[in-house]
């Protein structure tokens, strides 16, 4: 895990009517366990918290409930996005692969040699796809500006 991997958590369950400024305060705060925010960026009820440290980010962690204006709150390590890695979902499990396929090399302009297609068991609207030779595109990246 990178050092802004170990600072970061995703915060699931934020009322719509809690403001930012108020979400910010609460994990600076004693009541959260945390301390100094780096960054905190919002997007409906999901939030993301970038801590000045990891050790804040893992004691806000360990605390055992989060509750802010009368709701409580899910609080997890934001998980890790692989660069070699693809997830397609909301497939039709009745989706063939040569349509996937088609898709997948047309909207990244690769050869069928240059990708494989790994599609899960167990849930079937999910596919993923092992781009190990692609480089020319790149995630989105986390900003904190």
């Amino acid at each position: 895990m990178t050092v802004t991997g170990e600072r970061t958590l995703e915060v699931l369950g934020v009322a719509e009517k809690t403001h930012d400024e108020l979400l910010k305060l609460y994990f600076e705060s004693k009541r959260s366990g945390g301390d100094a925010v780096a960054c905190l960026q919002r997007r409906g009820s999901r939030a993301t918290v970038v801590f000045e440290s990891a050790e804040v980010a893992a004691r806000v962690l360990s605390k055992d409930s989060h509750v802010l204006s009368g709701v409580t709150l899910t609080v997890r390590r934001k998980a890790s996005k692989d660069p070699q890695r693809l997830l397609l979902h909301g497939l039709d499990p009745a989706t063939s692969d040569e349509l996937v396929e088609m898709y997948v090399e047309n909207l990244m302009e690769v050869e069928p040699e240059e990708y494989a297609l790994y599609r899960s068991e167990t849930f079937n609207h999910v596919d993923w796809l092992n781009m190990t030779t692609v480089n020319h595109q790149t995630p989105p990246v986390f900003n904190c500006s």
